[in-house]
């Protein structure tokens, strides 16, 4: 992308003349052709014009709908997508209340999403040609972007992030860790839920996985924000009577053996650096555009976090860390071996040296094995420390009854024989002409 400086030319707005910062050209292998009753304009399918319902992408325009001009509206006549490479120049930065400009003929516009000084957590150019993927099902509020898995034995992570309501939204996303890439397969936006709503989709969503895949909840994770409302959906999840009896998808615990995940702002940063990885390096497959959205408002702040700016949310974002952290800091760690982003393996280094036949392992398995061998030692030791609990058990209880014997002994009066023995001990006086003691 070319950038040119300004600081010195005006441009038009509803507000009168105001400073830009600068002019950006960046070469598109497409573009749209949009005509109007004010003429015609050539722009990337993620610019925003104003219509007669709010700013609104290029792409979601469709003809008859009106764009705002200075003084009126203006009717959509026609929509061409033309497949071939063009620059294409925009405004950066202008200094209104709103951000918006005019153009020549009079219409609305705002800034590019992606053409802006703040530096977004994934690369524009990754951005700008990302393919996301129209969902194949609608159901219970859920887009299903794959109604079939990539592989059989794949984790299926389930990630939650809940809101207290207002303009933040609650996410579910259902997440597949397939060999060599973290798929999103299924995902729900939704300000209005709560906490008691989320567990009832939880429910839904896990018997729509045995009816769909076939799958055992066994072989899936729940993984929830315990940050705020968190907090409550804890309770819900572990507590419930309803939960208890229920929910057969096993919960995440952290280090101290709590639910879910409490995320601090230092943690953030990490996961967001892995998360840029995962999705750069195409290896954490992203499904929903409004996700995509998202990660255009997506921008590193002064104090050198990355959270939204102004007018966008990043609730999906969020959510999304979840299954990352999950992924680079427990999944690699119990497969006990290197997370490599290029060969999304879990392998031991000495491994990846002998391996010399191309066999690809499928991390799931080596999961799989890892986490069986754990809890057969888990149940060993248990074991263990049950006979070992008994034993000492059973070592009080023989010390109890012989104490108990000793106290009993202590309360018997002597017996008959124990008495004529004391009577043979006696002196009789009878026998003695002088006493004893006075010879």
């Amino acid at each position: 992308m070319d950038f040119v400086k300004n600081n010195r030319f005006l441009i038009k707005t509803k507000e009168g003349y105001k400073l830009f910062s600068g002019i950006s050209k960046r070469s598109h292998k497409n573009y749209i052709s949009i005509s109007t009753e004010v003429g015609e304009i050539q722009s990337s399918d993620k610019h925003l014009f104003m219509t007669e319902n709010g700013f609104q992408e290029v792409s979601k325009l469709t003809k008859k709908m009106k764009l705002k001009t200075r003084n009126s509206d203006a009717k959509i006549l026609d929509l061409k997508r033309i497949e071939r490479e063009k620059d294409l120049y925009d405004i950066i930065e202008v200094r209104t209340n709103d951000n918006h400009f005019l153009l020549n003929n009079g219409l609305v516009t705002h800034n590019c999403q992606f053409l802006t000084f703040e530096k977004t957590l994934i690369e524009t150019d990754v951005l700008d040609f990302y393919q996301t993927k129209e969902p194949e099902m609608e159901v219970n509020g859920f887009k299903i972007f794959h109604t079939e898995l990539h592989h059989p034995d794949s984790l299926l992570i389930l990630t939650i992030d809940p809101s207290a309501g207002g303009e933040d939204n609650s996410v579910i996303q259902l997440w597949e860790i397939a060999p060599k890439q973290v798929i999103e397969i299924a995902s729900l936006t939704d300000k209005d839920l709560d906490a008691s709503l989320i567990f009832e989709k939880v429910l839904w969503l896990q018997d729509f996985m045995k009816q769909q895949w076939n799958y055992n909840p066994d072989d899936a994770l729940l993984i929830f924000e315990r940050n705020g409302i968190g907090e409550g959906l804890a309770q819900i999840l572990t507590q419930t009577e309803r939960a208890i009896e229920n929910l057969e998808i096993p919960l995440f615990y952290d280090k101290k053996g709590q639910p879910g995940i409490h995320t601090t702002p230092t943690a953030k940063s990490k996961i967001a650096l892995q998360f840029k990885n995962l999705v750069e390096y195409n290896k954490l497959k992203i499904n929903d555009p409004e996700f995509i959205d998202e990660l255009y408002g997506f921008v590193r702040q002064t104090n050198g976090t990355y959270s939204a700016k102004s007018g966008y949310h990043d609730d999906r974002v969020t959510c999304a860390f979840l299954v990352v952290y999950y992924v680079y800091n427990v999944f690699a760690d119990y497969a006990q071996g290197d997370f490599s982003v290029d060969t999304m393996m879990l392998v031991k280094p000495e491994e990846k040296i002998a391996n010399t036949n191309n066999e690809e392992v499928d991390p799931a398995v080596v999961y799989r094995e890892r986490m069986k061998k754990l809890e057969e030692e888990k149940k060993q030791q248990e074991e263990e420390e049950r006979l070992k609990a008994d034993k000492l058990k059973k070592e009080e209880e023989e010390k109890r009854k012989e104490r108990e014997r000793w106290a009993e002994q202590a309360m018997t009066p002597l017996s008959k024989v124990e008495e004529e023995d004391d009577d043979d001990d006696e002196i009789d006086y009878d026998e003695y002409d002088i006493l004893p003691g006075l010879m």
